[in-house]
């Protein structure tokens, strides 16, 4: 998982990850371990949520953050 400008982090099976409202993120699996994705959100105005644009390939493949 990585927030905009933040680093890259490694999510494992289990963890839990709480994004505040507004908080542009991104999350996947890797180039050989895939990922399933459960969100519980709210509804703002009629709107569950806004996709943004796609993570390009540099930052899709980058190394996760030490840590």
């Amino acid at each position: 998982m990585q927030c905009r400008d933040g680093p890259k982090g490694e999510i494992r099976a289990r963890d839990v990850v709480m994004c505040p409202p507004g908080e542009k993120h991104w999350h996947d699996g890797t180039t050989t371990t895939g990922m399933s994705h459960m969100a519980i959100q709210e509804a703002l105005d009629g709107k569950v949520v806004e996709w943004l644009e796609k993570v390009s390939d540099e930052e899709y493949l980058a190394a996760p953050s030490a840590g």
